[in-house]
């Protein structure tokens, strides 16, 4: 798993619950962090970000272009 700069990950130990934020990004990582417990890090949750898309005509001809494709 990489580490990217800004990430929160949070204790999966009930009884620790301590909290890490990423300062620099890792290189490469196959693996969860792990806590100075011993206990395995989860990125925190974050909800769901909804934004707006304003159509441009690139948007509008490609679009157009898949709806003549299906027909």
């Amino acid at each position: 798993m990489l580490l990217v700069k800004g990430d929160v990950y949070v204790c999966q130990n009930p009884r620790c619950r301590a909290e890490v934020r990423v300062e620099r990004e890792s290189i490469d990582g196959f693996t969860s962090p792990i806590c100075c417990c011993g206990a395995e890090m989860k990125r925190a949750y974050e909800p769901p970000a909804v934004r707006r898309v304003t159509p441009t005509p690139e948007i509008i001809a490609l679009l157009k272009q898949k709806l003549e494709d299906e027909k």
